[in-house]
């Protein structure tokens, strides 16, 4: 593939601080938008001159692959973190930097990848919004849509102003999801997610959270999404929630979190991790696209560009919550 656009990921962010230990040295990335310029023989799905998305990296033989469940790949972490497998894998000529960082290293003006990574985007679609879908948007859409299987009327608490959360408020606005509603401590992301499709935000800052969702939602949640990795936050948006209740965990760096496994139990409450947003590339991003083109997946809001040469104040944006969604712009060749 001939690179275009990739967006920066907080997976990214932890990658290059060593806070996730990927292989090194490593061209990370892992949000990839371009075209494909060449195919080996054996390549069915993608033809050349397709523009595409290059998603996670999955093995396409083990149990859960062989069910869709790509995201829980048995060789996820293998392929993706490692660099494309325990030994790594190069392309770049007479060098030992490893170029398979989820199956792509997107922050490259070329990336070879796997055709079961790609997604064919749809001719005249913007790849600047491509990028973002391969895993932020990805993740937080698909946790509304696979993981919790929310259903119109159902209430839906968001936690965390950033990529994910955002575009799980607004994939929660489309399924019909009502109230939706959105916690964060900066009222610039609050007014951003009003902007997106929350009905309701509360400023965590300001506000006792647990009690403001239950007057919102008349006595408490349906469904909470923790995408802010506070572990804070992941004790109010389990106690947010109404019996029968349920809390997708989203954001990385919670570690170890107190619950108070007797009220769970009281209150039939279930808790399950949710990783890329229980999602099948192949099947959720063309849909993603399409709500995109229709307007209701305010995706270009979320997201600011960069020239590459500018990669290093995209990251200071991106860890800085200035930008939600950096994308760089890779040079043409």
């Amino acid at each position: 593939m001939r690179v275009t656009h990739a967006g920066i990921c907080h997976t990214d962010l932890a990658c290059h601080a060593g806070h996730i230990p990927a292989r090194r040295p490593v061209v990370l990335g892992h949000e990839g938008a371009g075209v494909v310029v060449a195919a080996a023989d054996d390549v069915e799905s993608i033809a050349v001159g397709t523009p595409v998305v290059m998603s996670l990296m999955s093995c396409g033989r083990c149990d859960n692959c062989l069910t869709g469940d790509v995201a829980y790949c048995a060789h996820s972490v293998e392929l993706n973190i490692l660099g494309g497998g325990a030994g790594g894998r190069r392309t770049y000529a007479d060098s030992d930097v490893l170029s398979h960082f989820f199956g792509q290293s997107s922050f490259a003006t070329y990336s070879v990848a796997h055709e079961r990574s790609l997604v064919p985007a749809p001719s005249g679609f913007p790849l600047e919004l491509a990028a973002p879908l391969a895993c932020g948007v990805m993740t937080g859409a698909g946790t509304v849509l696979n993981a919790l299987r929310v259903r119109p009327g159902e209430s839906v608490v968001v936690f965390g102003a950033g990529a994910v959360g955002l575009a799980a408020a607004a994939v929660a606005r489309i399924s019909g999801a009502a109230p939706v509603v959105v916690v964060d401590l900066v009222e610039s992301r609050l007014d951003l997610a009003s902007a997106v499709g929350a009905d309701h935000v509360v400023n965590a800052r300001e506000t006792d959270v647990v009690a403001a969702v239950k007057e919102i939602t008349d006595g408490g949640a349906n469904h909470t999404i923790e995408a802010s990795g506070n572990a804070t936050a992941l004790r109010q948006a389990i106690d947010a929630l109404r019996p029968r209740g349920s809390c997708a965990v989203v954001g990385a760096g919670h570690g170890a979190v107190e619950i108070d496994t007797r009220g769970c139990r009281v209150k039939g409450t279930t808790i399950r991790g949710v990783s890329m947003g229980d999602a099948n590339p192949k099947s959720l991003l063309p849909y993603l696209m399409d709500e995109v083109t229709r307007g209701r997946l305010p995706l270009g809001r979320l997201v600011r560009t960069y020239p590459f040469d500018d990669i290093a104040l995209a990251f200071e944006d991106a860890q800085a919550g200035r930008t939600v969604k950096p994308v760089l712009v890779m040079p043409a060749p």
